[in-house]
């Protein structure tokens, strides 16, 4: 069979332009990781920040304090981890869900996208976690320190 000039036409229409928005969709969740990542990164900073520089909460009550605004910012802290080690030190983990572009298109329960392609069951995407780990040092609570483990 035999494409005329419109058939080829429709047919690289119809390749191209499904390929460049899963490339844009790809780009855009990119984006979006990047900047939950550095949003989550400047409100931990700021919560620590502000409880450890207030005068009226002891070092005994920052883990409680830091997962109430935690929650007030609308993160979860079921996994958290708030460790005071003394001498003005402390550790904290968490992590934060989140959904991509592709996973919200694509998947009903908002977890994961996967797919049989050729036969092969493919993971297209999940639900995408920014996880920190963090030493602090404040203790010259003018400067406080923070270091972020990979």
């Amino acid at each position: 069979m035999k494409l005329n000039k419109n058939g080829k036409g429709s047919a690289v229409y119809l390749l191209l332009v499904p390929l460049i928005l899963v490339i844009g969709a790809i780009v855009i969740d990119t984006i979006i990781n990047y900047s939950q990542e550095k949003k989550y990164k400047v409100i931990t900073e700021t919560i620590v920040k502000d409880i450890i520089t207030q005068e009226d909460i002891s070092e005994d009550e920052y883990e409680a304090t830091i997962k109430k605004f935690y929650e007030r910012n609308g993160y979860k802290t079921e996994n958290m981890v708030v460790e005071i080690k003394g001498n003005g030190k402390m550790y904290l983990e968490n992590e934060h869900y989140y959904s991509g572009i592709l996973t919200s298109i694509f998947s009903k329960n908002k977890n994961s996208v996967e797919r049989v392609l050729f036969g092969v069951r493919v993971k297209l995407a999940e639900n995408s976690k920014v996880f920190l780990k963090i030493n602090i040092d404040y203790t010259d609570k003018n400067d406080i320190k923070f270091e972020y483990i990979k």
